[in-house]
């Protein structure tokens, strides 16, 4: 599902170096998928994007919240997975919490 997509908007993406290279937009073999134009396709295809970017946030942050709750070390998980700061922060991870207990008075 998502690589057809990823696929779809790269081909999208490839459209601007390839009109470099053609003088008449009606002998394009890429015609009917320009960014130049107006179509349904480009609309669609756009839409589906931000549904899928949408649909793949929601179970991220459903495995974050997970790794948060049952892990040990959080942090060590986040750091394995690869997330940068910002990615935590935008999953919602605001740091680290250390509880430590009261330190004796002698």
């Amino acid at each position: 599902m998502y690589e057809e997509l990823v696929t779809r908007l790269r081909e999208f993406a490839s459209i601007p170096e390839h009109c470099e290279t053609v003088d008449d937009c009606s002998q394009c073999t890429k015609e009917s998928i320009c960014l130049s134009f107006t179509n349904r396709r480009i609309i669609d295809v756009a839409t589906e994007a931000a549904d899928a970017i949408e649909e793949l946030m929601k179970a991220a942050k459903a495995m974050h919240t997970w790794i948060f709750l049952n892990s040990g070390d959080e942090q060590a998980a986040y750091d394995e997975c690869g997330l940068s700061d910002e990615m935590n922060a935008m999953l919602g991870y605001g740091g680290q919490f250390v509880v430590e207990p009261p330190k004796e008075e002698t």
